[in-house]
């Protein structure tokens, strides 16, 4: 053979029929065959990536155990990460914290043999039934999330019952024990409950919680429990609405059947829940049915407590919320900065600056109120926000596509927004009989509900406020400084009324002052009996002045 004959030529093909320099429409379709590429050698297969499964040969776990276990592993970090929003920027492995895919194998390998020793035959894990699960839930916190340590396998039931249930005990117990602990092998449920993590008992503390919980209400029973807890009735929401109430006022929270009860706790309670009564008294007085709806979907609707808790945003200042989401950034596995309300008020705050820029002061708006008429300001005219706004607007509200170009257009995006963070119906979107006449689009004009401020004003608690963090003219539009005064004695009075040294100091004066009672009651009684003595005794006759008759009669006797 000659020095410059290439040793895959023809002859060699004849002696291995499976090694071929081109494709040959004789061979069989699964004989692996070699392609010359710049002189060297390349395996080229003509095998279909379906397998004979009918699925993708790469995810099989009978034709590729390995790279089925991988993509379990790679679809449960890109699910995490869609669950908060995040698009997915780095390689898996950099999500997981590891080296390879082998440690993380490893991992699970070693947490399912733990669980197996503690269950029976019929109870086994093994990588084919069962489920990646987020000990700490990533549909509440960020994309670090997906680091190894916090991933476990579950089977399918128990992380059915788990879903993205947390709790602040959940919380230390898993930063003190589980957070990039690559020892910790046993598998978390959740409080209290990681001792044991057998499914027959986990399910029955699932089954007996859900025995002892109320089917779901419809509204009107719901509201119907509303009332007969307003009167002071016990109903089978009163916890909820007990919880509900607690979050309004910033107290502490407790279950009735608990047994260390603190008896100033149930005073602050009772004391809001009058002040929530009151506060609807005062609202059906003054005929403002919409409040008294408002206090009452508070109770009744996720949505608008969210909402509630919210308004306060509307009326701190720039520089709070911006302390806020300083804070915020700050803390381990918070949600993306884009997502927090700080974050969300920040960004409402620079369109509104925007939208306000060359606008007389009277069509200014506010974050607080975004009443504006439709001929206060030049619908078409043209407007530029920065690529940082419309990203982080674009990244919470979806809804709209089109970047804005036109004050008509930004005061949507505003509108849009305020929305989002503060509720439905913070501001009315009205069409005005007016129409634009060169898009032939309606027009409309915005007017802010009050109404949302009022009530949150009324039901907080302003003695947990520091009154310089809001806008002067908030505090002084709903007399927050008479209102603070107001709670702080509210609290003072029953702080004092249930703190020891208080206790004893009051007891103490009110012994003294009863010393002093009874010693002066003592004193007049003593006196009374002085005089009944002295009463008693025949006074002394007295002597009488004789008169000029009494004389002569006595003259005329000698």
């Amino acid at each position: 053979m000659s020095a410059h004959t290439n040793p895959l030529d023809a002859s060699a093909s004849k002696m291995s029929p499976d090694i071929l320099s081109s494709p040959s429409k004789t061979q069989p379709i699964n004989a692996l065959q070699y392609r010359i590429r710049r002189c060297r050698p390349k395996l080229v297969t003509r095998v279909s990536s379906i397998c004979v499964h009918g699925i993708t040969r790469s995810v099989c776990k009978t034709c590729d155990p390995v790279g089925y276990k991988i993509s379990r592993i790679r679809a449960c970090v890109t699910g995490g990460l869609k669950r908060v929003s995040v698009v997915k920027c780095k390689k898996t492995l950099q999500y997981l914290g590891v080296p390879s895919f082998d440690i993380m194998i490893q991992h699970f390998q070693r947490k399912m043999d733990v669980y197996n020793a503690k269950n029976p035959q019929g109870l086994q894990m093994t990588f084919d039934n069962i489920h990646i699960d987020h000990i700490k839930p990533a549909k509440a916190f960020g994309d670090e999330i997906n680091h190894y340590t916090n991933l476990q396998p579950l089977l399918p039931a128990i992380n059915h019952r788990k879903k993205a249930s947390w709790s602040a005990m959940d919380e230390l117990y898993w930063f003190e024990n589980i957070k990039n602990n690559t020892d910790y092998a046993d598998i978390y449920l959740s409080t209290c409950e990681h001792v044991d993590t057998t499914q027959d008992n986990y399910l029955a503390q699932k089954r007996s919680k859900e025995h002892i919980s109320t089917p779901k209400m419809t509204k009107d029973e719901l509201g119907d429990e509303l009332l007969e807890w307003q009167d002071d009735k016990p109903t089978d929401k009163s916890e909820y609405f007990d919880s509900i109430l607690c979050n309004l006022r910033d107290i502490p929270n407790f279950s009735l059947q608990s047994d260390d009860i603190d008896s100033k706790d149930v005073a602050f309670r009772v004391s809001a829940k009058s002040l929530i009564k009151k506060q609807i008294d005062t609202f059906l007085d003054l005929g403002l049915n919409r409040s008294v709806d408002r206090v009452n979907n508070i109770f009744l609707n996720d949505a608008t407590f969210k909402s509630n808790q919210n308004m306060v945003m509307a009326m701190y200042t720039l520089e709070k919320i911006k302390r806020m989401q300083a804070h915020a950034a700050t803390l381990d596995y918070a949600l993306p900065n884009a997502k927090t309300v700080p974050a969300c008020v920040c960004l409402l705050h620079d369109l509104v600056e925007v939208f306000n820029a060359d606008l007389h002061e009277s069509a200014r708006i506010k974050v607080s109120d975004l009443s504006l008429r439709q001929n206060q300001y030049d619908e078409g005219e043209e407007i530029e926000i920065t690529d940082e706004m419309w990203g982080l607007f674009s990244y919470n509200c979806r809804a709209i596509k089109k970047r804005p170009e036109t004050r008509r257009d930004l005061i949507t995006v505003i509108f849009t927004l305020a929305q989002k963070i503060f509720g439905k119906w913070f501001t009315d979107k009205k069409v005005t009989t007016s129409k634009n006449v060169k898009n032939k689009t309606k027009c409309y004009n915005y007017v802010g509900n009050s109404t949302f401020l009022s009530v949150y004003v009324r039901l907080t608690d302003w003695s947990k406020h520091d009154l310089s963090d809001f806008e002067p003219a908030m505090v002084s539009k709903f007399k927050l400084k008479i209102r603070q005064r107001r709670d702080v004695g509210i609290d003072k009075q029953i702080r004092d009324a249930h703190d020891p040294v208080k206790i004893k100091e009051k007891e103490k004066l009110d012994q003294n002052k009863q010393l002093l009672e009874d010693k002066v009651k003592q004193l007049r009684e003593d006196e009374v009996k002085q005089k009944r003595v002295l009463l008693s005794i025949e006074p002394p006759a007295k002597r009488r002045k004789t008169s000029k008759t009494d004389a002569l009669s006595q003259k005329e006797q000698i």
